[in-house]
């Protein structure tokens, strides 16, 4: 008897933990989901959303999807921000029912007898419908009333900061749409004419006009991305362009792209800036409507090419040297990067020893110079020391593998006479002179001597 008890005990626990687990555990997240779906307002497809129409403080707006487009119709025909039309539809879709009212006769109780808000959406033959009433005095909920489910609910979602926008609000702002990456070229033209262009040359940009001047790359990176996030302030309603000083444009900004079935162009028109209210008046071309921009960008524009020159001495990349050449005075140091260290040869190996090579590199991929002089014939090295010069620096980048990639020569030469903190420096297969701060070239002598650096002033 005891153990016929004991069995029915035991096929007894089984079978509560049986339905603990199948109804308790997994079956909650069904029970989670059809309680959901039973609270949802709304149940529409968001990417199968081709129409909306809405009704709110403002007006009545009309919203159409081409491809993945949406526009605004009606007087006239503009671009929607589709990132604004899209995040309304997941917003009416994750509306969820925190009360049921029911069904009630006065609706202008909860401001829905004239509702400030109707939005209808439509995907196909499929429509949903949302009027939007009165907020609750307390607990930040909305009163709302929908096509699909009768009677008045209660939602606690910000609808009014969603919804109830003007046309402009739902306009597109973006003035141009390109991928800063992509750009191989842009021309910037000033009124009267005066044009500058400028290349991309793997991460350096240079003057088409002096294509071995580098120039900051920082500065024209930087303008590339106030282009792309280039947005509209305010939208005038005109197109007359001698109004807002676009007739001529103070600036024309033409960008080249590197497209998928070959380059494309995009320009853009700056006018005259207000001080007052800083903003500036663009347009893309003739015929669309002028738009206001922050003036921001202006600064860039403003500032002369003979200012944006890249000081580097050279243009190479620290982490990626792998091997450097160094001969100072007829003595010589050869070091190979190894995985994360160095192997040293030559005479110079004892003197200057792992270490001393990080910091070497360092010195000279920081080596900025304080004065160029441009266009210097080979002819006229020997008056600035460099045809002979005291250190010369052959640094080449690698890839992971230890193939060279690039390969850069720096020549450190003579104290520049009038300016006797400064020594003169050259790239190969760059024909500027830099001037380069005295203090850094004896520092390097220091690394390679370890103390028996003589004076450039002595050689």
């Amino acid at each position: 008897m005891q153990r016929i008890t004991l069995v029915l005990l035991v096929l007894l626990a089984v079978g509560l933990g049986a339905f603990v687990y199948f109804y308790e555990i997994r079956g909650e997240p069904r029970r989670e989901a059809e309680k959901d779906a039973q609270n949802k307002l709304f149940d529409i497809d968001n990417e199968a959303v081709d129409h909306i129409e809405l009704v709110n403080t403002h007006g009545a707006l009309d919203f159409e999807k081409q491809g993945t487009d949406w526009f605004l119709t009606g007087e006239k025909r503009v671009r929607a921000d589709a990132t604004s039309v899209d995040e309304v539809i997941f917003t009416l879709n994750g509306l969820r029912i925190r009360e049921a009212l029911g069904v009630q006769e006065d609706l202008s109780v909860y401001g829905l007898e004239t509702p400030r808000i109707t939005v209808v959406v439509s995907a196909g033959e499929n429509e949903e419908r949302l009027e939007v009433g009165d907020d609750t005095p307390f607990g930040g909920m909305t009163y709302v009333r929908t096509g699909r489910k009768p009677g008045v609910y209660l939602v606690s979602y910000p609808l009014e900061s969603k919804l109830d926008r003007g046309f402009d609000d739902w306009r597109d702002k973006q003035i141009l749409s390109f991928t800063p990456s992509k750009v191989t070229r842009i021309a910037i033209e000033a009124a009267g004419g005066t044009l500058q262009e400028v290349f991309r040359d793997g991460a350096s940009w240079k003057l088409a006009s002096s294509p071995h001047q580098r120039l900051d790359a920082a500065h024209f990176q930087g303008l590339l991305y106030d282009l792309d996030g280039l947005t509209a302030v305010a939208f005038t309603g005109s197109t007359d362009l001698e109004q807002y000083g676009l007739e001529p444009p103070r600036w024309t900004v033409t960008i080249v792209e590197k497209g998928d079935e070959g380059e494309v162009s995009h320009r853009v028109m700056f006018g005259e800036e207000d001080d007052e209210t800083r903003r500036v008046p663009v347009v893309c071309a003739p015929g669309e409507e002028v738009r206001l921009v922050r003036m921001s960008i202006v600064k860039r524009l403003e500032k002369p090419m003979d200012e944006l020159r890249d000081k580097r001495v050279v243009p190479v990349e620290r982490f990626l040297i792998g091997r450097l050449r160094l001969t100072l005075d007829g003595q010589t140091l050869e070091a190979q990067k190894e995985k994360e260290s160095w192997s040293l040869e030559g005479s110079l190996d004892g003197k200057v020893g792992v270490d001393g090579v990080a910091s070497i590199l360092d010195d000279l991929a920081d080596l900025e110079a304080e004065a160029l002089i441009d266009n210097v014939p080979e002819g006229e090295w020997a008056r600035f020391g460099l045809e002979t010069p005291f250190l010369t620096a052959v640094m080449s980048e690698t890839d992971p593998d230890g193939n060279v990639t690039g390969t850069f020569t720096l020549h450190l030469g003579e104290v520049a006479r009038d300016e006797g903190d400064r020594v003169f420096a050259r790239v190969e297969g760059d024909p500027t002179i830099y001037q380069v701060s005295r203090l850094v070239a004896d520092d390097l002598r220091a690394l390679l001597l370890k103390g028996g650096a003589g004076d450039p002033d002595s050689r």
